[in-house]
Order: structure tokens, then sequence, then C-alpha cells
């Protein structure tokens, strides 16, 4: 199913109905009132007019605040929502006004799915993935696996069992990464043959499970965290992965993680600011969704991105404005990842020299990024999962370094619900 609109209203067979408007301050339905802060400039404005970006995932909060910027800065959008999706799930969408820009929403039945991604990939310059996962098929057999493997290792900390060191995680990952492709590799393909680029909304935390012990411990107060400790249903190993098959398709590509996303308003929120931007994979904090958007969308335009991973928290409130001109030179300030590899830099996979400069690199951005946390204990170590740093400073949870997943800890990575405890959703 597929359906276009330039600018009326119009309703699909999936009870959509799609606007599209100019003012990205309008938050998303549901992300609370607008910011005081201006969209990011986008260097190359007048390119950015004469293309097209497919963005999916669009009807995540995420997505949602992608295509409302894309739609800003004068660039066509592709929205590709799932068919099944629930109407009531992208309500939001409709949120979207519509005087005079480009949106063309794409309905794709499955993103595993190799000629159904690559028919919605046609005539477009960019895509931005925004969807959960990356498109790879997922047999229930494996789901199950995945859950039980999950449940056994944190039944394991809960008795303070040993769990595995970091080289068998990692031989666990790559057992997992049994060559078959998904909707991320299918996009990549047409991007790479197209002379396209792709933009991957990732997650921090995604090569600490694989580091090595020593490694770990020198940099314990990004690795004693709960994402990491816990890894639900091997999430960090799936995506570090889906990173690497990324660099390797031969696309031009910018893979932006952030640390924990949170709304402009509402529970556990999180104020707009200045997208901070680092590298090595050991930024902890937060990062606000519609910063995250615009980092992303400013990254698909900005030939300074392109072949690097980062990472982004945000530096929250109106003191730190975005920057006036954009974030082309913060990009053009950042290694591609050829670079760190030629550093020795270990981006995930143990092929690092600890002794080498792209180590000491990280150790220099660990310093840094420890001093960006939230609250005033400065301590991510006493965090439990679902746990805030504000609970944290009123003394309402006070984990100890090194113990084991609590009882309730071990429910929330049971049930899967690492989505509502800090990574991206």
């Amino acid at each position: 199913m597929r359906c276009r609109t330039f600018g009326n209203v119009h309703r699909s067979s999936i009870s959509l109905k799609l606007n599209a408007h100019r003012d990205c301050a309008r938050p998303v339905k549901g992300s609370g009132k607008s910011s005081k802060h201006a969209t990011l400039k986008i260097v190359n404005a007048a390119r950015n007019a004469q293309e097209v970006v497919l963005v999916t995932g669009a009807n995540g909060r995420t997505g949602q605040q992608v295509v409302t910027q894309l739609l800003a800065q004068g660039a066509g959008v592709k929205a590709v929502v799932r068919t099944t999706t629930k109407p009531e799930e992208v309500a939001a969408i409709e949120e979207l006004a519509a005087e005079g820009d480009q949106l063309e929403v794409v309905g794709v039945k499955d993103l595993s799915d190799e000629a159904e991604v690559k028919e919605a990939c046609q005539e477009v310059q960019a895509v931005v993935w925004c969807a959960q996962g990356d498109g790879k098929p997922e047999p229930m057999p494996q789901k199950v696996q995945k859950g039980l493997s999950t449940l056994a290792r944190v039944v394991k900390m809960r008795l303070n069992l040993p769990t595995g060191d970091a080289k068998q995680d990692e031989q666990r990952a790559a057992a997992q990464d049994d060559g078959v492709l998904g909707g991320l590799d299918h996009c990549a393909a047409v991007m790479a043959e197209n002379g396209g680029r792709l933009v991957l909304l990732s997650s921090a935390a995604v090569t600490r499970s694989a580091w090595s012990p020593e490694k770990q411990a020198a940099l314990e107060l990004c690795v004693d965290i709960p994402i990491v400790r816990l890894n639900p249903f091997g999430v960090l190993d799936s995506t570090r992965l889906a990173e690497q098959r990324l660099r390797e398709s031969g696309a031009q590509y910018a893979i932006v993680r952030p640390v924990g996303l949170r709304d402009t308003e509402g529970p556990k929120s999180w104020p707009r600011g200045r997208p901070w931007i680092s590298q090595g994979d050991v930024a902890v904090g937060r990062a606000n969704r519609e910063d995250v958007a615009g980092v992303l969308v400013s990254a698909c335009f900005s030939e300074s991105a392109m072949n690097k991973t980062f990472e982004m928290l945000t530096l929250a409130g109106d003191s730190y404005p975005p920057p006036a001109d954009g974030l082309d030179a913060v990009f053009g300030r950042l290694q591609t990842d050829q670079e760190r590899a030629e550093m020795r830099e270990d981006m995930g996979f143990g092929d690092g020299d600890p002794s080498g400069p792209g180590e000491a690199a990280v150790r220099a951005q660990y310093g840094l990024a420890m001093q960006m946390l939230p609250g005033e204990a400065q301590e991510p170590t006493k965090l439990e999962m679902g746990r805030t740093y504000e609970e944290v400073d009123q003394g309402k949870v006070n984990r100890k370094k090194g113990a084991a997943a609590t009882a309730r800890e071990v429910a929330l990575a049971a049930r899967g619900e690492q989505r509502q405890s800090g990574t991206r959703t």
C-alpha cells in the first residue's frame, strides 16, 4: 500500500490522515510544549529542496520528529510505516500539518521483505533509519531463545554467578549474525548502488558488553549501568553487528548513538538544549528527542558526518542553544571509522590495542563524558534499571558498584521493558 500527499489532507486504507508543516517548534502530539530553541541550521539548505529522504519508523516518536524537521528543511519525505500498525499508534502523524510540503507515506508489511524495502527506496537520495531494530526476520524460536538467554543471565547475576567474559559474549553475538539480511541492509544496498546516504539511529553503549575485562574495569562508570549489565535480549550485540554491516555495505553513512532518550515534557522528561557529540562509546546521560532528530537530519545533509560513528547527549537549558551555524563544523572535527580503526581503537570487536592512540583517545573522551552526567551524585553505577538520576540524588536508589541485579531489574529485563528504561524508542 502506498499513498501520496502534497499538502492536502488525505486518508489511506490504514487510517492515516497526513499533513505537513514548517514549524519545527510545534511538538508532535504527546511530546509537550514547544521549545524556545531554534531548529538546527542546515548548511546545504538549497540542496535539501531537491532531495527526497526515506524515514523508517516514521510513526515512532523520534521518527515523527525527523519527518517534521526534514519537511521544515524543504526536503521531500517518504515516511515508512508498517501496514499492520494500529490506527491509534499512528495518530500523532495527524498532527503534521499540510501546506505545500511534499510527503509520501509508504506502507510496508514487513521491513525484512527485500522487495518491499528496495521498492520504497527508489528515487530517494538518503535514508534515516529510525525503526526499532535492523529489520531482520526473527522466527519465534529465536525470540524465545533470546528471552531465555536474558532470563538465565539476569538470574545468574542475581545469584552472583559468573555470566561469561567479554569473549564469550562476543562469540554469542557473532553466532546470532547468521548472514541473514534485514531492511537496514536492503536500504544500504540501494544507497550504495545509487550513491545515496544512510543515517542510522543506533544507541550509546552498544560496544561496551564486548570490551575486554580490563577496559570495562578502567571505564566502569559507563559500563556498570543497567542497559550494559543486563543487555536484555542481546540488544546491544545485535545493534553492534547491524552497525558493522552498514559500515561494510559500501554506502555513505552516519551512525548516531544517543544516550537515554527523553521527551521535552512529561514524565522523566529532559529539556532541549545543545547537542554534545563525542566518540569512543563512553557517553552516559540524557538526550532530548527533538535534539536527536535535529542531529539525524543535520547528519543526513552533511558531508562532514559521513562514514563516522558518534554518540550524542543534550546539554539542557536555554544557556546551551544549538550552534548558530549548525553542526557541520562539529561533524568535521570527528574522526572517520576508518581513521579510528587505523589508530587501533576497539570498535566493539576486540581488535584494538590498549596501548595505542585510539584507546588513549577513548580514555580522554571518558574523562570528559563523566562530567556531563545529570544530577549531583555523578555516580551512574548507583542507577538501577528504570530509575533516574534524580532518584539517586534523593537517596531513593543507591545501588552498590558491582552489585547483582535486583529482583525488580530481573523482572524488567525478562519482560523486555528495556525500552522503557533508557534505550531508544
